[in-house]
């Protein structure tokens, strides 16, 4: 468990600020669907949160995906009609290091505790979001921002879930590439 935090938490300490639109246009559906994948604060956090949300087993894991959806939306609103906080980006930073810590832990048992957890972080990206967004364009980028944010966290609920049968994978690939390796440095 120690070696599990202590990855988690160099993967997170290497992650810069989370800068969440450093002058992005944000005037489509398309531009919204982009964003997510364009910065490693989004596109980490969201997989780090798929695959975090998978370790609870059933109806709980659709339930936090469904609540971070929401959750999203609605801190996105917030922030549109001028509801946030100073320093809301360093919160989102010290989110993506909280989400990178959680997906090296089990979730905790109470889904009070997962859904308190999972609707912070969602709103403080929400209202990051929602601060930038112009009037002409917020429903078409909120449309695109979602879809990409199912379809991240999705993958990550699906790596979460296959966990060990890609372990088994990355293993007998690795051996493959290492008896390839090996066999080559013995030819040379």
């Amino acid at each position: 468990m120690g070696k599990k935090i202590a990855s988690g938490s160099l993967l997170a300490l290497c992650s810069t600020l989370a800068f969440a639109h450093p002058g992005d246009a944000l005037t489509s559906t398309a531009a919204g669907f982009i964003h997510p994948f364009t910065g490693w604060d989004h596109f980490l956090m969201l997989l780090a949160f798929g695959v975090w949300s998978a370790k609870s087993l059933g109806k709980a894991s659709v339930g936090l995906q469904i609540t971070f959806m929401l959750t999203l939306a609605f801190g996105a609103s917030l922030g549109f009609i001028g509801l946030s906080f100073l320093g809301v980006e360093m919160a989102v930073a010290i989110s993506v290091i909280a989400m990178g810590l959680l997906v090296t832990v089990k979730p905790p048992k109470s889904a009070i505790v997962r859904v308190s957890i999972v609707a912070t972080i969602a709103m403080l990206h929400g209202l990051a979001h929602g601060v930038e967004l112009s009037s002409q364009h917020y429903v078409s980028v909120m449309i695109g921002m979602l879809l990409a944010t199912a379809l991240i966290s999705g993958i990550g609920y699906w790596v979460g879930s296959h966990r060990n049968q890609l372990v088994y994978w990355v293993n007998k690939g690795l051996a493959l590439l290492m008896l390839g390796v090996g066999i080559m440095l013995l030819m040379v």
